[in-house]
Protein backbone atom coordinates (compact mmCIF):
# COMPACT_ATOMS: atom_id res chain seq x y z
CA UNK A 1 0.00 0.00 0.00
CA UNK A 2 1.06 3.61 -0.64
CA UNK A 3 1.83 6.61 2.22
CA UNK A 4 0.54 9.34 0.82
CA UNK A 5 0.95 12.67 2.06
CA UNK A 6 -1.30 14.84 3.71
CA UNK A 7 -3.25 17.15 1.74
CA UNK A 8 -1.38 20.15 3.50
CA UNK A 9 2.24 18.51 1.94
CA UNK A 10 0.10 18.56 -1.31
CA UNK A 11 -1.01 21.84 -1.17
CA UNK A 12 2.60 23.14 -0.70
CA UNK A 13 4.10 20.80 -2.81
CA UNK A 14 1.18 23.06 -5.29
CA UNK A 15 2.31 26.58 -3.86
CA UNK A 16 6.01 25.81 -4.20
CA UNK A 17 6.64 26.13 -0.63
CA UNK A 18 8.32 22.67 0.04
CA UNK A 19 12.61 22.22 0.15
CA UNK A 20 14.30 19.86 -2.97
CA UNK A 21 14.24 16.87 -0.84
CA UNK A 22 10.20 16.58 0.13
CA UNK A 23 9.47 17.79 -3.79
CA UNK A 24 11.30 14.79 -4.91
CA UNK A 25 9.63 12.48 -2.20
CA UNK A 26 6.07 14.34 -3.29
CA UNK A 27 6.83 13.93 -7.34
CA UNK A 28 7.93 9.97 -6.90
CA UNK A 29 4.75 9.51 -4.73
CA UNK A 30 2.43 11.41 -7.88
CA UNK A 31 3.88 9.01 -10.14
CA UNK A 32 2.11 5.90 -8.33
CA UNK A 33 -0.56 7.16 -7.07
CA UNK A 34 -3.84 8.51 -9.13
CA UNK A 35 -5.72 10.11 -5.94
CA UNK A 36 -3.28 12.83 -4.85
CA UNK A 37 -2.75 13.80 -8.72
CA UNK A 38 -6.38 14.20 -9.23
CA UNK A 39 -6.14 16.37 -6.04
CA UNK A 40 -3.59 18.28 -7.35
CA UNK A 41 -4.78 18.74 -10.79
CA UNK A 42 -8.17 19.71 -8.66
CA UNK A 43 -5.49 22.64 -7.24
CA UNK A 44 -4.34 23.66 -9.86
CA UNK A 45 -7.82 24.45 -11.76
CA UNK A 46 -9.08 25.92 -8.54
CA UNK A 47 -6.00 28.23 -8.79
CA UNK A 48 -6.46 28.80 -12.39
CA UNK A 49 -10.68 30.13 -11.61
CA UNK A 50 -9.09 32.85 -8.54
CA UNK A 51 -6.52 33.74 -11.12
CA UNK A 52 -8.75 34.56 -13.61
CA UNK A 53 -11.86 35.78 -11.62
CA UNK A 54 -12.83 39.37 -12.22
CA UNK A 55 -12.00 41.53 -9.15
CA UNK A 56 -14.15 42.82 -6.83
CA UNK A 57 -13.92 47.13 -6.48
CA UNK A 58 -15.59 49.33 -4.77
CA UNK A 59 -17.35 53.05 -6.11
CA UNK A 60 -15.82 55.56 -4.99
CA UNK A 61 -18.68 56.95 -2.87
CA UNK A 62 -18.48 53.09 -1.17
CA UNK A 63 -14.91 53.87 -0.35
CA UNK A 64 -15.16 56.98 0.78
CA UNK A 65 -18.37 56.01 3.20
CA UNK A 66 -16.64 53.07 4.28
CA UNK A 67 -13.47 55.23 5.07
CA UNK A 68 -15.63 57.46 6.95
CA UNK A 69 -17.23 54.49 9.12
CA UNK A 70 -13.81 53.45 9.81
CA UNK A 71 -12.40 56.81 10.85
CA UNK A 72 -15.98 57.21 12.47
CA UNK A 73 -15.50 54.06 14.98
CA UNK A 74 -11.52 54.68 15.72
CA UNK A 75 -12.55 58.34 16.31
CA UNK A 76 -15.77 57.23 19.01
CA UNK A 77 -13.10 54.58 21.06
CA UNK A 78 -10.31 57.06 21.11
CA UNK A 79 -12.28 60.20 22.48
CA UNK A 80 -14.34 57.89 24.61
CA UNK A 81 -10.90 56.69 26.39
CA UNK A 82 -9.56 60.30 26.61
CA UNK A 83 -13.00 61.21 28.39
CA UNK A 84 -12.53 58.50 30.76
CA UNK A 85 -8.42 58.79 31.24
CA UNK A 86 -9.60 62.75 31.83
CA UNK A 87 -12.02 62.09 34.21
CA UNK A 88 -9.64 59.97 36.52
CA UNK A 89 -6.83 62.11 36.08
CA UNK A 90 -8.92 65.14 37.48
CA UNK A 91 -10.83 63.28 40.54
CA UNK A 92 -6.86 62.23 41.37
CA UNK A 93 -6.03 65.91 41.24
CA UNK A 94 -9.01 66.99 43.38
CA UNK A 95 -8.65 64.20 45.62
CA UNK A 96 -5.27 65.37 46.13
CA UNK A 97 -5.89 69.08 46.70
CA UNK A 98 -8.43 68.51 49.17
CA UNK A 99 -5.94 66.23 51.19
CA UNK A 100 -3.06 69.28 51.42
CA UNK A 101 -5.88 71.55 52.09
CA UNK A 102 -7.18 69.51 55.24
CA UNK A 103 -3.78 68.88 56.49
CA UNK A 104 -2.69 70.30 59.29
CA UNK A 105 -0.33 73.40 58.90
CA UNK A 106 3.69 73.17 59.71
CA UNK A 107 4.41 74.65 63.11
CA UNK A 108 6.04 78.18 62.87
CA UNK A 109 9.36 77.48 64.51
CA UNK A 110 11.43 74.25 63.89
CA UNK A 111 11.49 71.97 66.81
CA UNK A 112 14.49 72.73 68.89
CA UNK A 113 16.11 69.26 67.82
CA UNK A 114 16.59 70.87 64.40
CA UNK A 115 17.78 73.94 65.10
CA UNK A 116 21.94 74.13 64.13
CA UNK A 117 23.19 77.24 64.16
CA UNK A 118 25.59 77.74 60.82
CA UNK A 119 28.35 79.72 62.66
CA UNK A 120 31.46 76.67 63.43
CA UNK A 121 33.11 79.25 65.99
CA UNK A 122 32.43 78.31 69.09
CA UNK A 123 33.21 80.66 70.96
CA UNK A 124 31.53 83.28 69.69
CA UNK A 125 28.13 81.17 70.08
CA UNK A 126 29.31 79.73 73.54
CA UNK A 127 29.53 75.82 74.27
CA UNK A 128 27.25 75.89 76.87
CA UNK A 129 24.43 77.79 74.92
CA UNK A 130 21.86 76.70 72.34
CA UNK A 131 20.34 73.80 71.64
CA UNK A 132 21.63 70.15 71.89
CA UNK A 133 22.25 69.69 68.02
CA UNK A 134 23.79 72.58 68.32
CA UNK A 135 26.52 71.75 70.94
CA UNK A 136 27.37 68.57 69.22
CA UNK A 137 27.56 70.22 66.01
CA UNK A 138 29.66 72.45 67.43
CA UNK A 139 32.50 70.18 69.36
CA UNK A 140 32.20 67.94 66.21
CA UNK A 141 33.55 71.10 64.13
CA UNK A 142 36.05 71.99 67.26
CA UNK A 143 37.53 68.59 66.97
CA UNK A 144 36.14 67.54 71.00
CA UNK A 145 35.27 64.31 71.51
CA UNK A 146 31.68 65.13 72.53
CA UNK A 147 29.78 68.12 73.71
CA UNK A 148 30.02 67.11 77.32
CA UNK A 149 33.56 67.43 77.72
CA UNK A 150 33.63 71.05 76.91
CA UNK A 151 34.24 73.30 79.76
Amino acid sequence: MIDCPSQQQLEAYHDGHLDAAARDRIESHLAECEPCRSFLVHLRAISRLFATAPRARLSHIAAHRLQQNVEAAMQSGVVRWARVLGAVAACIVLGGSLRLMTMKKAPEAAPPWVEVTGAVDADAIGRDGGTPAAQWYLADASHVSSYEDTP
